[in-house]
């Protein structure tokens, strides 16, 4: 059976589980664990941008810089295309998920050793304005477009 993953983009917390051969099983995305806080933060000093846990320490640290969290609630809403700032930049909120996502990709392939290089479109469901089919579009229209939006993606 071929390598396959699945992608939970949840308003609090994010997972992605994998199937390689048959056996499913939760990616550590972040060290060890399984789910990653949906937050990211952008640093005022520098391009660099932290995620989850990170993300929250920083701002809770008084981090200079701005943090970023439930971004599915605006999938499926005007907002999706609104800019918003982040200190002399600005980003399509569309753009700020597409780092998120590419973050999770990125910590995917490193944790499986699998690349993640095609996507199927076939998963159902209406959650949110049928955000879980908006998280699956901006895996593909965003994540290419996300390290042109914050350059400190690689």
């Amino acid at each position: 059976m071929a390598f396959a993953c699945g992608l939970e983009f949840g308003t609090s917390n994010s997972a992605v589980a994998t199937v390689d051969g048959g056996r499913p099983s939760l990616v550590p995305i972040e060290a060890a664990q399984p789910t990653i806080p949906t937050a990211l933060f952008f640093h005022a000093d520098d391009d660099t941008v932290a995620f989850g846990r990170e993300a929250i320490a920083d701002y809770v640290d008084g981090v200079a810089g701005r943090q970023m969290r439930s971004l599915k609630r605006i999938l499926g809403t005007d907002l999706l295309h609104e800019r918003t700032r982040r200190g002399t930049a600005s980003n399509a909120l569309a753009d700020v998920i597409g780092i998120f996502l590419r973050h999770l990709k990125l910590q995917t392939e490193t944790a499986t050793g699998n690349p993640i290089d095609n996507r199927q479109n076939s998963a159902q469901g209406s959650f949110c304005g049928n955000s879980f089919t908006w998280a699956v579009y901006l895996l593909g229209a965003s994540v290419g477009s996300a390290k042109t939006a914050c350059p400190a993606i690689s």
